[in-house]
């Protein structure tokens, strides 16, 4: 021991499995703040909720906006809310009711581990270390921006958005594209060290993850219940394991280093 650097504590550390395998990091890299919704959304009933793609492990958060009319764009919203009407799935028809876009949505991103991950936890003078099962990284989802993109590509300037207009251009846009070469899938071709060759595989790749994109887009979203601070460290103290087993290492020098 350097007599410069003396020992001032030892701390216990502990295991503790108390939400294993369900303890996940939830990361908002473009939040500067604490998830909140703002007082007038609060005055007028609404929270903070969540849903869930449980087989694709795809989380939501929705935060509602202050939407009063001195600090938002009504037109704006109505646009933004109806093309996001369209992007859940649901058509819109003459005579319906306008749709305000009034939230906004996180999307996750799973982050792979590189290692095992820990939660600590001090309290009174131990370290409980809780493993982590995934972390998410949240970012804003704006589907609906697509949504009016892909409208604006479909029809000219000026041109009004109506369902015949719309159907006469798309009859315009296939014929043009009848017009073109036609498309041809390219099959690329890597040697090998020992000289033979081998399809690179990279068709196949692109049809799974095609698979796999169709597949989350169907599977239905599953609400969750959205817990604030105050919640969240009511659940903070399951942490504590009450008890004091002690773990057998069975690692060796060689495999840490």
């Amino acid at each position: 021991m350097d007599d410069d650097d003396p020992i001032v504590s030892v701390i216990p550390i502990q295991l503790s499995t108390t939400f294993d395998p369900r303890l996940q990091l939830h990361q908002y890299p473009l939040s500067s703040r604490p998830l909140a919704p703002p007082p007038s959304a609060k005055r007028a009933g609404k929270a903070i909720t969540a849903r869930i793609k449980p087989l694709s492990d795809r989380l939501e958060v929705h935060v509602p906006f202050d939407t009063r009319e001195e600090v938002w764009n009504q037109r704006r919203g109505l646009e933004y809310g109806d093309a996001r009407y369209e992007e859940d799935g649901r058509k819109p028809h003459a005579g319906r009711e306008e749709h305000r876009l009034d939230e906004l949505r996180l999307r996750s991103e799973q982050v792979p581990h590189r290692g095992t991950y820990m939660v600590g936890l001090l309290r009174g003078n131990r370290l409980y270390l809780h493993p982590v099962a995934a972390t998410h990284k949240l970012r804003p989802h704006l589907g609906y921006i697509d949504v009016l993109s892909q409208k604006a590509r479909r029809r000219p300037a000026g041109e009004e958005d109506d369902d015949e207009n719309d159907a006469e251009h798309e009859g315009e846009e296939r014929e043009e594209k009848k017009s073109k070469k036609e498309a041809r899938e390219v099959h690329l071709i890597a040697r090998k060290t020992d000289g033979t060759l081998s399809a690179s595989g990279i068709s196949d790749m692109r049809r799974e993850m095609l698979r796999t994109l169709a597949a989350e887009e169907a599977e239905a979203w599953v609400p969750i219940r959205y817990s604030d601070e105050e919640a969240s460290t009511k659940l903070l103290d399951q942490l504590v394991t009450p008890t004091d087993t002690v773990l057998r290492c069975t690692s060796t020098m060689a495999s840490i280093l």
